[in-house]
């Protein structure tokens, strides 16, 4: 597993490099190897990640992942979430962070010609939740799930 670990590291570095405010944080928090999850979390002390998932990433999607996870502490999800369902409440914490790192790729590309991070192919990203908190994201969500189907 050394090969992962150099990998975690080596992001951690750059993104301390490219995106300094974001790679304190990734860098403060412990990465530990799960093999029972599909990608990556936090739960504002550990960043858990699946090790296969780390190694399908280009060395931009795992800058996006490192950002992505702390954005998640410093959001506070993990303390914000109360009694809402654990899956959902992550969902929509994915979607309001996805759409600010989705932007901040955006100016920095228009600012340096070129983005240092990237958000991996499936990455839950949808404009309609501009603007809205992690809060409201959920609200909408757990609407449509509640919602049935007409036929």
């Amino acid at each position: 597993m050394q090969d992962v670990q150099d990998i975690v590291e080596r992001c951690k570095m750059s993104t301390l490099f490219h995106q300094p405010f974001f790679g304190v944080g990734a860098s403060k928090l412990r990465w530990e190897i799960d093999e029972s999850i599909g990608t990556a979390c936090t739960d504002g002390t550990f960043i858990k990640f699946n090790p296969d998932f780390v190694r399908s990433l280009t060395k931009a999607e795992m800058i996006g992942l490192a950002v992505h996870e702390v954005m998640h502490v410093y959001s506070k999800h993990h303390l914000r979430r109360g009694d809402r369902d654990p899956m959902l409440w992550n969902v929509a914490g994915d979607y309001f962070i996805n759409l600010l790192i989705d932007d901040a790729m955006r100016e920095e590309k228009a600012r340096r010609g070129e983005t240092c991070m990237a958000l991996p192919e499936g990455a839950l990203l949808d404009t309609k939740y501009r603007g809205l908190s992690t809060e409201d994201i959920y609200n909408m969500l757990k609407q449509e799930q509640d919602t049935p189907d007409t036929p």
